[in-house]
């Protein structure tokens, strides 16, 4: 696991009554949604309280990622409004399912497939398109329904997927912190030949899509609270969620 990392997790334990210290909570359901930039460490820190919740946590990054691939695996034009209508006819082959810390694509394992440099490349613009956010989206909604407690990240969660969530934060740091928890996750992948300049510029683009994208851009819910974390440790950002969680509960 690197030190934010990202990935998807799957939590087996779904619980109607929510035991901490002790003390019993009769809840009905809790939905979290957690947006920010990327490196943010929303999946990090998404994951821990998934953990000490017991909750269903959907990495929606990973739902993108996947469309991403399938999408380029399969040479599926995607650039021009034309393209987009052969696209919207593809999607309609793809099956997603999720079980066990596994995704699934039309039945392939794409666990350890995620993370190719072209993926990296493509994803903001593809995840872009109205025809894959619909895609995800209606997943999204039917996860919901399926899962009355859930953690939820991306980057349009609070504003556009589930903006009826009993708490949501958004969460961010600096483009040069990013930057340096992005090269240690490369230099724990025995990756260190991409500088720090050019892991920050790609930040900062990839920022600038997400920010200025016409369909869901990522944008702070008016309802969700702002968290820095560029001063913090992982620690005490969980421990400043949790907080605001048990206030809720």
């Amino acid at each position: 696991m690197s030190y934010w990392g990202e990935y998807f997790h799957n939590s087996s334990t779904q619980r109607k009554i929510i035991k901490k210290r002790g003390e019993c909570y009769n809840m009905l359901s809790f939905r979290l949604a957690i947006d920010g930039p990327a490196g943010s460490g929303k999946s990090t820190i998404s994951q821990l309280l998934s953990d000490k919740f017991g909750w269903f946590y959907l990495n929606t990054g990973v739902l993108f990622r996947i469309l991403t691939y399938y999408v380029l695996k399969n040479k599926v034009p995607y650039k021009t409004p034309e393209d987009q209508k052969i696209l919207a006819k593809r999607l309609e082959e793809t099956h997603i399912k999720l079980a066990d810390n596994i995704f699934y694509l039309n039945n392939e394992d794409l666990t350890f497939r995620l993370k190719d440099k072209e993926i990296e490349k493509e994803i903001s613009f593809i995840s872009s398109l109205a025809v894959v956010r619909n895609k995800i989206f209606n997943l999204q909604q039917k996860l919901i329904q399926q899962h009355p407690f859930i953690i939820m990240d991306g980057r349009d969660i609070g504003t556009v997927v589930m903006p009826e969530a009993n708490l949501k934060i958004f969460l961010t740091a600096s483009a040069q912190k990013r930057a340096l928890r992005k090269q240690k996750e490369l230099f724990a992948k025995k990756q260190k030949n991409i500088s720090l300049e050019s892991i920050a510029e790609s930040i900062e683009a990839r920022d600038k899509q997400d920010i200025e994208r016409e369909l869901a851009p990522l944008k702070k819910a008016e309802d969700a609270l702002f968290l820095d974390t560029t001063d913090m440790s992982i620690d005490e950002v969980v421990q400043f969620i949790e907080a605001k969680i048990m206030e809720k509960l």
